[in-house]
């Protein structure tokens, strides 16, 4: 598979993620100053929508239980918080799902569009 044009550099402001479909897969691509990331759009732990999270500290933040996860490499800083009381069936169920790191993909910009390659993974600390 070759490099996929996803969109224009332009159409994604500084700080914000847009989310773009390829080959079937939910692709999110973050902008931060001159950097592009390209990551699988959902949360590992409840398949959260990344891209209707927050960028913050070089991380994305999943909206629905706060895990974070680092947009250079995809590895997961943090658990999620799951709000629900552990007491209760359902908290003690969800707080027991194994959260992953993120697949991410390599992402390029090349005549002011962004590219993303879903072949080309990148793994975890790399």
């Amino acid at each position: 598979m070759e490099w996929k044009d996803v969109a224009a550099v332009d159409e994604i402001p500084d700080g914000e993620m847009k989310r773009v479909e390829l080959v079937g897969r939910e692709i999110a691509v973050a902008k931060v100053g001159q950097n592009l990331y390209a990551f699988g759009d959902r949360c590992p732990h409840m398949n959260g929508p990344l891209h209707e999270g927050k960028i913050e500290n070089g991380c994305v933040v999943c909206p629905l239980h706060k895990a974070r996860f680092e947009l250079a490499t995809g590895k997961r800083l943090s658990d999620p918080k799951i709000p629900i009381p552990k007491v209760l069936k359902a908290g003690a169920m969800m707080a027991g799902i194994r959260t992953h790191d993120l697949e991410t993909y390599e992402v390029k910009q090349e005549s002011g569009r962004v590219l993303v390659n879903l072949e080309r993974r990148r793994s975890p600390g790399k």
